[in-house]
């Protein structure tokens, strides 16, 4: 009885009152929703129940299949890692103040140094053999690495249409996974970060469509928390807003910088533009050409040796040589992995 005072559960307890249209009852009038009492629900039929179980069968199912697909993704880049193609990295300066050759040579140093495999531990680390003079296996991380020379701001003498530095920069960024803009910190004035020809480039970088990008900052190591912080913030925003939103700005002054580059390398998931996706290339580590003395003079075999990225490649297809126009390609020979585990 006290309970049905209350309005509980009991015979004289409240009861909804179907006459009533809640405190919500001139908001659903106005949106043109029917009232409709719980008694006029008419319970769903056995075909249509049928239905909706289907519905949400077939849902769970593609939720768990998209799931799967992720995840064999996610394996897919982690073994890759240390048995796929290694990572292109190009360096490009932003401003003259730059010294691009230091940061190139803290990457190479970095990447070099190799360290026994630790069996007690359990971890078998990979030597640090290298395919060429810039490709690296770096141990502490697993990772595959292949750095670029840095981008050459001046032209040199007889290069004839590639002396624009608009089209040197394109063929550049072409081979490369992931771009590094290095940059000064603690510059003179508010165009330290970039200069005007940077800035035209990175214009025209937007249109052509970029890899993974990421921000190196030298001249941190001797500020305090509170200048690196503000270094680190004012050339992130000037990278976010000429190349890309969410840009990664890191410190590039000692090897344990460049260690923690690489680890992010590796965890993070690249981006990779859709032109590149689309077909076959190849980077050569190297090339050997062979005059053809049976066919005449002025032919040559061309031999690559590289690595195939984006989609798989066949001996049907023609391959652009640059400079050397279309080819035919005789065959393809698998060859043995440089790289020892």
């Amino acid at each position: 009885p006290s309970m049905a005072r209350h309005g509980g559960s009991g015979q004289a307890g409240q009861k909804h009152k179907t006459h009533k249209g809640g405190r919500k009852r001139q908001r659903n009038q106005e949106q043109g929703q029917v009232e409709t009492s719980s008694s006029s629900r008419k319970r769903p039929g056995l075909k249509q129940r049928t239905s909706l179980q289907g519905k949400k069968r077939s849902r769970l199912q593609a939720a768990k299949s998209h799931r799967e697909k992720l995840r064999e993704q996610t394996l897919r880049e982690k073994r890759l890692a240390t048995h796929g193609p290694p990572k292109v990295i190009g360096l490009i300066p932003c401003s003259d103040l730059v010294d691009a050759q230091e940061a190139y040579e803290v990457l190479r140093r970095t990447a070099s140094q190799g360290h026994a495999a630790r069996e007690d531990e359990g971890m078998l680390m990979m030597s640090s053999l290298g395919a060429s003079e810039n490709t690296f296996c770096v141990p502490d991380v697993r990772v595959r690495l292949r750095i670029l020379a840095p981008f050459e701001r001046e032209a040199r003498e007889g290069e004839g249409d590639r002396a624009d530095p608009l089209v040197r920069l394109l063929d550049y960024v072409r081979v490369a996974d992931v771009i590094l803009f290095v940059a000064r910190a603690a510059g003179p004035g508010p165009d330290s970060v970039m200069d005007p020809a940077c800035l035209s480039q990175c214009e025209a970088l937007r249109a052509f469509g970029l890899p993974s990008v990421y921000c190196c900052v030298q001249g941190l190591a001797g500020l305090g928390l509170a200048e690196r912080a503000r270094e680190k913030k004012r050339c992130a925003k000037v990278l976010t807003d000429q190349v890309r939103e969410g840009v990664s700005c890191l410190p590039l002054d000692t090897p344990q910088d460049s260690l923690h580059l690489f680890r992010m390398l590796k965890e993070h998931k690249q981006v990779e533009p859709t032109w590149r996706r689309q077909r076959p290339y190849i980077i050569a580590d190297g090339v050997d050409v062979t005059p053809d003395a049976q066919n005449g003079a002025g032919t040559a075999t061309v031999e690559v040796t590289g690595y195939v990225r984006g989609q798989n490649a066949s001996a049907n297809q023609i391959f652009l040589l640059p400079g050397l126009g279309e080819r035919h390609v005789d065959r393809i020979d698998a060859r043995e992995d440089k790289f020892e585990r």
